[in-house]
């Protein structure tokens, strides 16, 4: 990534942006012509864009810690009635299709049951063209291997395209059944045969079709992750960022590609896209659950220098709660930044005993907007064993200072962003977050507001 000539690098350990196809896959979602999956709730029935096949009590949305990259999400699980016919998936929306384009589909399936029963079923809509015979192909499956055939609690990436209209090659090498981020033989071919498909000169739209069907056994079910149909234009992700960057966490852009420092988000609509005219995206915080977990090997103690930067929007200025900006914790308590109704306080505490800071000079109506991006950095310099400085400052303006003196052993450990202390979630929308270790200087602050300014639209302080 490049992170800007103006930036300073040196010392530089977290950088998190919204916005960078290396920090989450959640940017590829444009690309993605399904809702996002990554927005599912927890919940029975279908979801919107994706019509539940069988009854609303055999679709079951719940939230697992081992998706397919071992991080949180909400899946889709299967959970059959004791009747052979539709037991569990989706039928999602038919989407607009440009046939001059090859398409790919995807999907992650796992059997999470001992018990097994029917089969599993990934297809699509409406009917393409076979590439091996020419002919059209009514009520089109990619693959359907049994549900017997699949390993317990093994995720599988099973892709397949759908190449352009008038197309007379062969398979995709990169269609088939992927497990543990090697391509494996296939479990089964479907009814499109075993050189993919192409689309017909009429389609015009599509949908995606994940299923598990005839089975008896309510002991039986599969469950699916992060769904996909992407337009093979160049801006699809590879199978190799789907293998093994996956969607539900967000990569250090500092670390070596090679050995990424992955947060996971937590569950909610932690990633919501914005595509505006100058592409921006953002990690939106609800106030209720939202929020993102930092790596628990950054810990701060008060005998130790350095500096946060974060970029966000406070788009609710009606709240008056603790809206949690980012926090860390402490051997008995915590301290985060937060806003309420426009002010922004600065809050330290540990066992019933704290420090609370509030500018009031940083007031609703003048210096906090609903709508616009500040740019925020908290700068810590150590002066001694249990003593140091803050120096904070807004949009590059020095914005206040003062001293501390810790009469307690603190641990300040940054622990997550969008959330305080406490739980204390905030109704924030982060676009990027930084984490120097060392205390920046008030010019090198300046440089990298400037280096932000344009690309966010931020004025000076006030705002």
């Amino acid at each position: 990534m490049n992170i800007g000539p103006k930036i300073h690098k040196d010392n530089l350990v977290l950088c998190y942006d919204a916005s960078s196809t290396r920090s989450t896959l959640r940017t590829h979602q444009r690309n993605n012509i399904l809702p996002d999956p990554g927005a599912w709730v927890t919940g029975t029935g279908g979801s919107s864009g994706y019509g539940g096949n069988g009854s609303s009590t055999e679709q079951l949305r719940v939230l697992v810690d081992d998706d397919p990259w071992d991080r949180n999400s909400v899946v889709w699980r299967t959970t059959p009635d004791a009747t052979s016919g539709a037991d569990g998936g989706w039928n999602s929306s038919y989407y607009p299709v440009d046939v001059q384009y090859t398409y790919r589909y995807s999907v992650w399936v796992r059997r999470h049951t001992s018990g097994t029963g029917g089969t599993f079923y990934m297809g699509m809509n409406p009917n393409p063209i076979r590439n091996d015979n020419n002919s059209s192909q009514g009520n089109p499956y990619f693959t359907y291997p049994s549900i017997a055939s699949l390993t317990q609690n093994v995720w599988y990436l099973v892709v397949a395209h759908v190449f352009y209209a008038g197309y007379n090659g062969e398979r995709h090498p990169k269609s088939g059944w992927y497990e543990n981020g090697i391509k494996i033989s296939d479990k089964s071919y479907g009814n499109v045969g075993t050189e993919d498909s192409r689309w017909s000169d009429t389609t015009t739209s599509a949908r995606h079709r994940a299923y598990h069907y005839y089975t008896t056994n309510t002991s039986s079910g599969i469950e699916f992750a992060y769904p996909r149909i992407d337009k093979v234009d160049g801006n699809e992700p590879t199978i190799e960022q789907m293998l093994f960057r996956g969607e539900s966490g967000i990569q250090n852009l500092i670390t070596d590609s090679t050995n990424p420092v992955i947060t996971p988000y937590n569950s909610g609509s932690y990633g919501k896209l914005v595509d505006d005219y100058r592409q921006l995206n953002w990690f939106e915080m609800d106030g209720t659950d939202d929020y993102i977990s930092l790596p628990s090997t950054i810990q701060k103690t008060p005998s130790q220098s350095w500096t946060v930067e974060i970029v966000f929007n406070p788009w609710d200025q009606s709240d008056t709660s603790w809206n949690g900006i980012f926090g860390g914790s402490l051997n008995y308590g915590g301290y985060w930044m937060f806003h309420s109704s426009g002010n922004l306080t600065y809050y330290e505490g540990s066992s019933g005993a704290g420090t609370q800071i509030t500018y009031t000079s940083l007031t609703k109506s003048s210096h906090f907007t609903a709508g616009k991006f500040h740019h925020l950095t908290i700068s810590y310099s150590s002066t001694g064993t249990n003593t140091g400085t803050y120096n904070i400052y807004l949009n590059g303006e020095d914005f206040t200072t003062f001293n501390k003196t810790f009469s307690f052993g603190y641990s300040l450990g940054l622990h997550s962003i969008g959330r305080g202390d406490g739980n204390r979630y905030g109704t924030n929308n982060v676009a990027s977050f930084k984490l120097w270790d060392e205390d920046l200087t008030e010019s090198q602050i300046s440089g990298n507001y400037e280096a932000h300014k344009n690309r966010f639209d931020m004025g000076t302080y006030p705002v």
